[in-house]
């Protein structure tokens, strides 16, 4: 029940069928006036998300301390009393990787200037000192007029004015010329990822350099490596360093997190049908199933948000980080415990054949996943500009 005003009316906007009670017993429409104030909008918002009459509270309970219920329920066919399991995973998807921007604004802060970037501000501020150096030496040459003390302290105002951007000027030179310096040599000495031992090779500073390695014989990398050791020189002529790249990486992962996770669950489904009868379960069984563990690990990667956030406002305190990694741990452990629980529920096999499924498709889904974390991070690194 929305608690939205109801039409007179008992014909049916959307199908024109005559509506009995509330709701439209051909199209399920509500039969409410099509025009409501603004704070319909906001609560129809929230009600569509969280489902505001409990099927939300309800199934978030569930989730997290029934495993394999929800999936139980779902199959069974009592679907109307909790969220749908698309829905579900659309809404906790959106909340997880948005949660960090409010939590941890320090995360989105301006990225640190490349050499280039430095390089140009540093001769900006050297021309512009310069320009100044001048102008005041022109003003102190010209006659000014005055007499006496009056003209005794206009000149000490200048040449202090004068000093000023002199010790400016050099300041600025000095740090140009150690930024050029420092720019030939820059963390050069290693790769941010060992692809086979595929480093950067000690002395190669340009592409140009690489191209010329790459024809030797014996110091010939293998594709893999050089695809990786020219993107790492290419962003090093940019103007990145190896903190900065590593900085982006980082970034460029967390970005990409929600696609990896969204582009596996059909392949941990595809083992759940593998290892169960086909006769028995269909594709879609185990694709229930994936969903609401998948909502299950969310939800739980949420939770420890808010417990790195608290954790973050005690600063270095030593009780506190004891605390966050003990919970990390216990939740690792429960995620563990879950995915059995959960397997042996659904499927309903002997324990004993319960456990081994539930282990070997534990070991394959975590190999795979680490795999697909590798590539992910591999693809972090290609993709940076």
């Amino acid at each position: 029940m929305s608690g939205h005003k109801l039409r007179n009316e008992k014909t049916c906007l959307n199908c024109g069928h005559t509506v009995a009670d509330h709701f439209c017993s051909h199209c399920g429409q509500e039969n409410i006036e099509p025009r409501q104030t603004f704070h319909y909008l906001f609560t129809h918002f929230f009600e569509d998300l969280t489902h505001y009459d409990g099927k939300f509270w309800k199934t978030i309970k569930f989730l997290l301390f029934r495993p394999g219920r929800l999936t139980r329920e779902f199959l069974a066919g009592r679907r109307m009393r909790y969220v749908p399991p698309v829905r579900l995973y659309i809404f906790l998807n959106f909340i997880t990787f948005l949660l960090p921007v409010f939590l941890f604004p320090g995360h989105d802060k301006a990225k640190p200037k490349t050499f280039k970037e430095r390089e140009q501000e540093l001769v900006t501020d050297i021309a512009a000192l310069k320009k100044a150096k001048d102008s005041l030496g022109s003003v102190l040459a010209k006659p000014s007029g005055l007499t006496g003390n009056i003209k005794a302290a206009y000149e000490e105002k200048l040449r202090d004015a004068l000093e000023e951007v002199d010790e400016d000027l050099a300041d600025e030179t000095r740090d140009l010329n150690a930024l050029r310096t420092d720019t030939t040599n820059f963390d050069k000495s290693g790769s941010v990822i060992n692809i086979g031992g595929g480093n950067v090779p000690k002395g190669v500073h340009s592409v140009a350099q690489l191209d010329s390695v790459q024809k030797i014989p014996g110091d010939r990398m293998s594709k893999l490596d050089y695809v990786f050791a020219k993107k790492h020189i290419e962003l090093w002529e940019y103007g990145y360093s190896n903190n900065q790249i590593r900085e982006r990486m980082r970034e460029a992962f967390i970005h990409n997190i929600p696609k990896a996770l969204f582009l596996y669950m059909p392949l941990f489904a595809f083992f759940l049908w593998l290892f169960h009868r086909k006769k028995k379960w269909w594709f879609f069984d185990h694709g229930i199933f994936t969903l609401h563990y998948f909502c299950f690990l969310l939800l739980l990667v949420t939770l420890l948000y808010f417990v790195l956030f608290f954790s973050g406002l005690a600063g270095a305190n030593t009780l506190a980080k004891t605390i966050e990694v003990s919970i990390i741990m216990a939740a690792s452990g429960y995620s563990f415990f879950y995915f059995f629980r959960a397997h042996s529920r659904v499927y309903g096999e002997r324990k004993g054949v319960s456990r081994l499924k539930g282990f070997a498709l534990f070991i394959i889904n975590v190999v795979l996943i680490l795999a697909f974390l590798l590539g992910l991070v591999l693809y972090s690194f290609y993709t940076l500009h």
